[in-house]
């Protein structure tokens, strides 16, 4: 899509593809700066069930303004695309910023946490919650300012319900810092949840790794989060301070009442640590310590949690280096005496004007009482007489104003923030169309005033001519009869003699009763009758022979039936009735992959299909020839042990599912790679892969 153009977005270069969609470089030619566009796939565009929940929360998510947080311009559903325009973030992610440095100085990690729970804070505090906070979803701007995105996984909690946006993919990097409760049901993870994904952030930012073994399979990892003790950030760096790593350690904790409850609790934790450091130095080759953005502007009014002051304000300690972040503001008394004084010179002297003497009130007051009724003598006929075009008028102005949703919800402009429409967002271009709507709806108004008033009555005396009651005569001359089936293409016998397919054109047809036979595969055969005397069109809907199936994923998953998803992170049993034939069965799990099933159904039978991801499958990897040593790929990631790349030969453990495997070497191409495979069991004969040299 490299050149190409949506409305007035220039696609300019490829940032980066996930699971959901693909991230874009663009330039907005209509306002001539740098926006990022996130691109969904094509499924996800057409799936009519994502795309009403998806448009309703991103208004929500639109209103997201916080600087710590990437904004959101608009969303537009364009052709077959779903895009949404965000800013543009130049500086890279704090995961390319880690594999630059490998462990961040603390001083500058403690910047990086900071602004990331500014974020967190802002975004539960508007009642959502973000459920994959990573490295590669902080986005740095090349003054590394935080900016937290990738808030389409985001989870929006209500007093009465909570609904989510459907997750659609999670890369399997994800699983790092998946909080233990997110493994067995998303419907588990709260606030809390972020808060032990910034640690595990933040673990890596002060270690230059996570603590889990590169080569390790994801059920290791699985079973590590639940169950094994994380090891301390300073077994890996033993530079970190025993006081950070206490902080690090009480975020990932296992149980979520054992984490920090709050954003701004763990933030009095960071503060509480940076009184002990002094003024951040700039490493040699490193990067500058960023202002912390401590106060975010209030935008679409109040949320439960959120007052009308930032949860966090910066003032300066005697030391004129060192930050602290205080709740609260100043009194309404102290800002009256502020105004109050405002009004006195820098001499002392009041600046209040003298008050004139009671009689010089008489005169004005006398001329504005006779102003008045000469205004009222005058206009007022006028404007009673025009108070009706006047009322159109304004009721067309607020019909303009409506935004009707895909779900037919009235969604009205709006509460602050950017709204997330699908027509034009320049405000000139939009006051313009309100100003044209209101004149129009006037002279609307007044051209129907005055073709009510020239339109001639009917004449009440006057009385249309009986209509003939004509019936013609009936024939025995032979018909042309017409026969539709939904679906089409069932074959038609016609007194047990086979005439055709529908939709279907039949001549010479005796005019009399005539009996059809409809069917095709996958329906019961329909039997009716005609009178071709009365009738000589048929139509009919074949009623589907069914059967039913019962789909369990364990630990949970995505169920897919046919490509379009019915269940999102359930372990429960999902139900279904399917019409014969063969179907795809496909269950996701956010972090251990994908696993397919083509499932036949029989009429009136049942199919159970169980997906147990948590289990795994062995398969041994050769290559030829023998003497060289390639690296394995699997579902494009190339595999690494704790000593480097892991080559050719090996046994690999891998969880069930569809699993696409190569390999790669500098100087060679494969010849019969990738070998694309389904796991259910243990593979006994190795898949072999023969390499050549280019």
């Amino acid at each position: 899509m490299i050149g190409q153009s949506i409305e007035n977005y220039r696609i300019e270069e490829l940032l980066g593809q996930g699971g959901m969609g693909s991230v874009y470089r663009a330039t907005d030619t209509s306002l001539d700066r740098a926006v990022a566009l996130k691109i969904m796939n094509p499924g996800v565009a057409t799936n009519a069930d994502f795309l009403r929940r998806f448009k309703s929360e991103a208004r929500v998510l639109g209103r997201l303004q916080h600087p710590n947080i990437v904004n959101v311009y608009t969303f537009r559903h364009v052709d077959s695309h779903l895009i949404i325009v965000m800013e543009y973030v130049g500086g890279g992610t704090l995961s390319d910023l880690i594999d630059q440095h490998g462990a961040i100085p603390i001083p500058q990690s403690v910047d990086l946490l900071q602004q990331s729970l500014h974020a967190l804070d802002f975004a539960h505090s508007s009642n959502i919650i973000h459920r994959d906070i990573k490295p590669p979803n902080i986005l740095l701007t090349e003054g590394h300012q935080v900016k937290v995105s990738d808030f389409g996984l985001a989870k929006i909690q209500e007093d009465s319900n909570a609904t989510m946006v459907t997750r659609v993919g999670m890369t399997g990097g994800t699983l790092h810092y998946m909080p233990p409760e997110q493994t067995e049901a998303l419907s588990n993870v709260d606030h809390r949840g972020d808060l032990y994904s910034l640690g595990m952030t933040f673990y890596q930012m002060l270690a230059g790794r996570v603590p889990f073994d590169r080569n390790s399979s994801a059920f290791s990892i699985l079973r590590a989060i639940d169950q094994q003790k994380i090891p301390a950030p300073d077994s890996f760096n033993s530079n970190i301070p025993k006081s950070l790593v206490e902080i690090v350690m009480k975020s990932i904790k296992k149980y979520p009442d054992d984490r920090y409850q709050s954003a701004s609790e763990m933030m009095e934790a960071i503060n509480h640590f940076q009184e002990t450091l002094g003024p951040a130095p700039d490493p040699e080759g490193g990067f500058a310590k960023t202002q912390i953005l401590s106060k975010p502007p209030i935008f679409g009014g109040k949320s439960q949690r959120q007052s009308s002051q930032p949860r966090f304000q910066k003032s300066k300690s005697n030391s004129g280096h060192k930050e602290k972040f205080a709740v609260g503001s100043r009194s309404s008394s102290k800002v009256k005496k502020e105004k109050k004084s405002s009004r006195v010179s820098k001499a002392g002297k009041s600046m209040v004007t003298p008050q004139p003497a009671s009689n010089s009130k008489v005169v004005p007051i006398v001329g504005a009482v006779l102003l008045l009724l000469v205004a009222g003598i005058f206009i007022g006929p006028r404007l009673f007489s025009s108070s009706s075009n006047s009322d159109n008028a304004d009721s067309n102005i607020a019909d303009s104003n409506v935004d009707t949703s895909v779900d037919g919800t009235p969604q009205n402009a709006s509460a602050g923030g950017n709204q997330i429409v699908d027509g034009p967002t320049d405000p000139v271009a939009e006051d313009q169309n309100q100003n044209d709507s209101a004149s129009s709806g006037n002279d609307g108004a007044d051209n129907n005033a005055d073709n009510s008033s020239s339109t001639p009555a009917t004449n009440p005396t006057t009385t249309p001519p009986p209509a003939q009651d004509v019936t013609p005569a009936p024939t025995n001359e032979a018909r042309t009869i017409q026969i539709y089936s939904t679906p089409s293409g069932a074959t038609v016998r016609m007194n047990g003699r086979e005439r055709g397919r529908t939709p279907l054109t039949l001549d010479n047809i005796q005019p009399e009763l005539q009996r059809f036979q409809l069917s095709l595969d996958g329906y019961e055969t329909a039997n009716l009758q005609l009178d071709v005397s009365q009738r000589q069109v048929l139509r009919t809907d074949l009623t589907p022979l069914t059967g039913q199936i019962r789909v369990v994923v364990r630990p949970f998953g995505d169920i897919f039936v046919n490509g379009v998803q019915k269940a999102t992170a359930t372990s429960r049993v999902y139900q279904d009735e399917l019409t014969v034939g063969t179907h795809k069965i496909l269950a996701r799990h956010p972090a251990l992959g994908v696993w397919e099933r083509n499932v036949t159904i029989n009429s009136g039978q049942e199919a159970d299909i169980n997906f147990n991801f948590a289990q795994e499958f062995t398969v041994r990897v050769v290559s030829q020839p023998a003497n060289i040593y390639p690296q394995i790929v699997v579902d494009g990631v190339p595999l690494m042990t704790s000593r480097g790349p892991r080559t050719t030969p090996a046994q690999l453990s891998l969880p069930p599912g569809n699993h696409s495997i190569t390999v790669q070497l500098e100087g060679f191409k494969v010849v019969n790679g990738p070998i694309d495979i389904v796991l259910e069991d243990d593979i006994d004969d190795p898949l072999s892969f023969t390499l050549e040299p280019e």
